[in-house]
């Protein structure tokens, strides 16, 4: 039965009038009232194509709807819109908050939806999976542990989740209650893994003596998967974003990611860095448990000074360029524990001068397959 209460889809004529009216007389440019109001309408197809929308469509439709939301706030603070979008009032017709409630309330469903296909299943499917052979025990006991973590930390984001966005009590106790039953029996059954291997605990470490790599001296070992990602990069990104290979760096301009003095994803950047996730997800799966490695993601800019409330200085944009393309890979499905973001300033730049062709070169964002 549907709630007496639920907020009426707001047309995006009548929003696109309400918008007009609160920024006019604003000191504000005229350029960033235009790009908030695009924002908040596209925002508001969005939450209205979700209330149409099946349950699986619904939740990425308020996610998208949220995400723009949040860009009015991050990118325009200054103007009226952003203002009321956090103090949750009512902009003419729409009610931003009534966007935060029904994301908050599909996440929640989305998380109790299938818990053994989403949590329990890859590591159910492991256990009782368990051969006499060393890498598929060994590979067995780390996704027990790693589901064990990954089980405690949604309950954390979860609990947090509750907190910030004003979930009911009832329902954080239900998701408390299927996490700790997951975490039961993730506990169980690492319990029954660790029985099974004990008996063969002295067969893999003799195997792991003999296959732990020896490194020859002069020989990088992270070579021949570098050279692959290389060529894996090549064939999935073209045009402004083919990617470069200088020795053992691999070069994606930074114009085809970030808008001018920005750290935010620009649009197409995430279909870019989709292709980036694919290559990186297939060469990782190509390489030795055993090796020691991670893949250094470096952001660098131009030589001009930059010093706004949000980047004092080049070290801080550099830095939150790479930061937003290492998060945005983790999101993807690459493993956080291989990957580390720096940021390098002006102060390695691939072309002298101060022209617009030497601006342009150093302003990347470069990836390094490295041992550790």
């Amino acid at each position: 039965m549907k709630n007496p209460q639920r907020q009426q889809p707001t047309t995006v004529l009548a929003l696109l009038l309400s918008a007009l009216l609160l920024t006019l007389g604003t000191p504000v440019a005229a350029d960033e009232r235009g790009a908030a109001n695009r924002l908040l309408v596209e925002a508001t197809r969005l939450f209205e194509r979700a209330e149409r929308a099946e349950a699986a469509e619904r939740f990425a439709l308020l996610r998208d709807a949220r995400e723009n939301l949040e860009r009015i706030q991050e990118d325009y603070p200054e103007t009226d819109l952003a203002v009321q979008i956090s103090t949750r009032q009512p902009v003419g017709g729409f009610d931003p908050s009534e966007v935060y409630r029904r994301y908050d309330r599909a996440f929640a469903t989305t998380c109790l939806a299938a818990p053994e296909a989403a949590c329990l299943e890859p590591l159910a499917r492991e256990v009782g999976a368990l051969s006499a052979e060393r890498d598929a025990a060994l590979e067995r006991a780390r996704t027990a542990e790693a589901a064990v973590e990954s089980a405690e930390k949604a309950r954390e984001n979860l609990e947090l989740l509750s907190g910030i966005r004003g979930l009911r009590i009832t329902r954080l106790e239900a998701l408390n209650e299927a996490l700790s039953e997951r975490d039961r029996r993730h506990r169980e059954a690492s319990a029954r893994a660790d029985a099974r291997l004990a008996d063969k605990s002295a067969e893999i470490d003799e195997l792991s003596r003999q296959l732990s790599p020896v490194p020859i001296e002069g020989v990088d070992p992270m070579r021949a998967h570098h050279e692959a990602l290389a060529e894996r990069l090549a064939t999935r990104l073209d045009g402004e974003a083919a990617p470069r290979q200088l020795g053992d760096r691999i070069i994606l301009q930074s114009d085809a990611l970030f808008g001018a003095a920005s750290a935010t994803l620009a649009p197409g950047a995430r279909e870019r860095l989709d292709h980036v996730a694919e290559a990186l997800s297939e060469t990782i799966a190509e390489i030795p448990e055993a090796a020691n490695w991670l893949v250094e993601v470096a952001g660098h800019t131009d030589a001009r000074p930059i010093a706004t409330e949000r980047f004092p200085s080049n070290w801080e944009l550099s830095g939150a360029r790479a930061l937003a393309v290492t998060t945005y890979l983790v999101e993807q499905g690459v493993a956080g524990t291989h990957l580390a973001a720096v940021g390098r300033a002006e102060f390695e730049p691939l072309e002298e001068g101060r022209g617009a062709a030497a601006y342009q070169a150093n302003r990347r964002i470069e990836l390094r397959l490295v041992a550790r």
